[in-house]
C-alpha cells in the first residue's frame, strides 16, 4: 500500500495512518489502480505471505477540484478490514485462520 500521509490527513482530518480504522492509497502513486465512486464496497488486496488478502473495502474517494477519480491528487480511502477483524468474526461466526493468512 502506498501513500502519502499528508495528502490523506488533508482530504480527512481523522486520518493519521495505516494502522487506524482507513487505509488511504493515492493515485500518483499505483497510476492506473484507484477507486472511483460506482467501486465502493470493492476489495482492496494486499500480497502476504504469498497470499491475497482483503485489506479494505473502498469507502470514498476524493476528488479534487473539476478532476476525474483517476487522476493526479486523488486520495482512495478503504475501510481497514484488519482494525474490524473482531466486529467480523463475531458478525459471521468465522475463525480467525479462516481471515488472516494463517492467523496471524
Amino acid at each position: 500500500m502506498t501513500s502519502d500521509l499528508q495528502t490523506c490527513g488533508h482530504t480527512d482530518a481523522t486520518f493519521t495512518d495505516q494502522s487506524g480504522s482507513q487505509i488511504c492509497t493515492l493515485y500518483d502513486l499505483t497510476p492506473g489502480n484507484g477507486i472511483c465512486w460506482e467501486d465502493y464496497g470493492a476489495p482492496l488486496f494486499i500480497n502476504y505471505s504469498n497470499q491475497n488478502t482483503i485489506a479494505g473495502i473502498a469507502s470514498w474517494v476524493d476528488v479534487p477540484g473539476d478532476s476525474s477519480c483517476l487522476s493526479s491528487g486523488v486520495a482512495d480511502h478503504f475501510t481497514n478490514a484488519y482494525y474490524h477483524l473482531d466486529f467480523i468474526i463475531k458478525v459471521t461466526g468465522l475463525i480467525k485462520p479462516y481471515l488472516t493468512a494463517g492467523g496471524k
